[in-house]
């Protein structure tokens, strides 16, 4: 039997300008770069159970010093600070929590990373049951650069087709976070409140399956306000013991916002067995009506744009392209007011999700790209760049062993909307068995990207 696991990661960090002058060490000078981590766990569950390596890059010019600061769950207790000294331009670090001798098995906190002297991103992958190809499960999510007195989190589930979401909140401020969470089902009005509190750098765990006030079967949409800039990472499960094929993905929390638009730079209906949906939230301050334009991959002509009805502040509400002739590929707009908006593909023991992103970026990393990691049937990672109104960008491929570039290509055809598929195993100048780290710069247009991490195992 064949299964592929699919998980779907944005990383988009504006790049932070960096001289040579800049550099100084730790004591004499801020943080360049803070990137909060608010999920990280050792062997949680038992000995093959959930483990969250991450990586960070340096994505400056120059070297950089960094620190990680590790804090437990709960209570928040201080555990250790891991340092690195002069990471060079474009190179990475990876801590594993699994091979931390300093951390227990069934750890489970949180991280802050901090840069010296160049900005850095990081993204944390989450998995378990590596060891088990019939029960393996893996997630991804990007790092947290900055925090929002207002977080959205617009799809959460208790049991609702056998899906459950936990999420964590991380206070991103200085000071200690008093924060509530505003519990609404699809398209109703606000139904619960639940009160958070965390020291700087901690997090807080939410399992909605020990929510009081609400239902098994139901789907949610939520909104966290702070006063503390916060970030937050939730995980989708659908892993219920017993349950065959065990698939979940994770997404950000998304930061209230003025922009117009959000942007969804893949969704599929009925490609290898896979179909997505959307579920959009308004988080504006006034009621407004989306209109979602599908864009088939490749195309920078909208196929289908559907007017969906009048959402109020912080409601939500769900649609699937459902349409018979809709299959194939697409990228996504979502216009006429202040959106978030996360999809979900799901297939037959597959998964991948992901949040929207808005506003303009002209610079995106993405830490971890690979081709036919670990053998033919290994990972690799499809990116699919979406323009938000440039007409070219420049992909450049960094080796992840020492930062050398390989291989920059620009991709001069671009429309506001459309979508490229780029595949590392179509590149012939790419290596098997491979990471790479991926720079994508564009005009001012912008872009948006994600990654969808596939992996084939039998």
């Amino acid at each position: 039997m064949v299964r592929r696991f699919a998980i779907g990661i944005v990383l988009v960090v504006a790049a932070t300008p960096w001289s040579s002058a800049a550099h100084s060490s730790r004591a004499a000078s801020e943080p360049t770069t803070t990137v909060y981590l608010p999920n990280i766990t050792k062997m949680l569950g038992g000995p093959d159970g959930w483990q969250t390596p991450f990586i960070v890059q340096n994505v400056g010019d120059g070297p950089t010093d960094i620190t990680m600061d590790f804090y437990g769950g709960g209570e928040g207790r201080f555990f250790k600070t891991r340092t690195v000294t002069a990471l060079a331009p474009g190179t990475s670090v990876v801590h594993d929590p699994n091979g931390d001798p300093d951390l227990g098995a069934g750890w489970a906190g949180s991280v802050v990373v901090r840069s010296f002297g160049a900005p850095i991103v990081a993204v944390v992958n989450e998995h378990q049951n590596v060891r088990d190809a019939v029960r393996q499960e893996a997630l991804s999510y990007s790092g947290i650069s900055a925090g929002s007195t207002m977080l959205f989190l617009p799809y959460l589930t208790r049991s609702a087709g056998g899906w459950l979401t936990t999420f964590i909140v991380q206070n991103m401020g200085a000071s200690f976070a008093t924060a509530t969470v505003q519990f609404q089902t699809f398209e109703g009005p606000p139904m619960l409140s639940l009160p958070l509190s965390m020291a700087p750098g901690r997090s807080q765990f939410v399992d909605l399956r020990f929510t009081g006030g609400l239902a098994d079967g139901l789907e949610y949409s939520a909104v966290i306000t702070s006063d503390q800039p916060i970030g937050a990472v939730v995980n989708a499960h659908h892993d219920a013991p017993g349950m065959a094929d065990p698939m979940g993905f994770s997404y950000n929390g998304i930061p209230a916002s003025s922009a117009r638009e959000a942007d969804l730079p893949y969704f599929a209906r009925r490609v290898d067995g896979r179909s997505s949906r959307i579920v959009v939230q308004n988080v504006g301050t006034s009621a407004a009506t989306p209109t979602v334009s599908f864009y088939p991959l490749g195309s920078p002509a909208a196929l289908t744009v559907v007017s969906l009805h009048t959402l109020q502040p912080g409601m939500a509400l769900v649609y699937s392209y459902a349409a018979p002739e809709a299959a194939g590929e697409y990228s996504v707009r979502v216009t006429g007011g202040q959106f978030a908006a996360v999809s979900s593909t799901i297939g037959s023991g597959s998964a991948m999700g992901y949040a929207s992103r808005a506003g303009v970026e002209t610079r995106l990393f993405l830490p971890n790209i690979t081709r036919r990691l670990g053998g033919p049937a290994g990972w690799s990672t499809p990116i699919y760049l979406q323009s938000t109104g440039a007409r070219s960008a420049t992909v450049s491929w960094y080796r992840f062993a020492d930062g050398a570039l390989v291989f920059s290509v620009t991709y001069a055809t671009l429309r506001q909307g459309m979508s490229l598929r780029i595949d590392p195993r179509d590149l012939s100048v790419l290596a098997d068995d491979t990471q790479y780290a991926v720079v994508i710069e564009s005009d001012p247009g912008g872009v948006a990207a994600i990654v969808n991490e596939l992996n084939t195992v039998g």
